[in-house]
């Protein structure tokens, strides 16, 4: 086992917490919204494993925002955002 940085534990929060937007979405027979949690999402693990400033500028300024754009889901939207600040905060550190 390694040990991650404290950005490589939010982004698999992140990771968690949109594959979970993703199961309810499907569930509930919303294909469309799980398509944009799944395109959100499908950078993070070679984000993760990459660890370094232009993979997370990025995240943040791609993806984050092309998913902010997209995702009319307010619940799903409001899950990223105290995991977006703790983000946010740790890339400072």
């Amino acid at each position: 086992m390694f040990a991650m940085s404290p950005r490589q534990e939010i982004l698999l929060q992140i990771l968690r917490q949109g594959i979970l937007n993703c199961r309810l979405a499907a569930r509930q027979g919303h294909a469309a919204e799980a398509e944009i949690e799944a395109d959100h999402l499908h950078n993070v693990l070679d984000i993760i494993a990459a660890d370094d400033e232009e993979s997370l500028r990025r995240y943040w300024c791609v993806d984050r925002l092309g998913y902010k754009k997209r995702c009319h889901n307010r619940q799903f939207r409001s899950s990223f955002a105290a995991l977006w600040s703790e983000l946010e905060d740790a890339n400072r550190r």
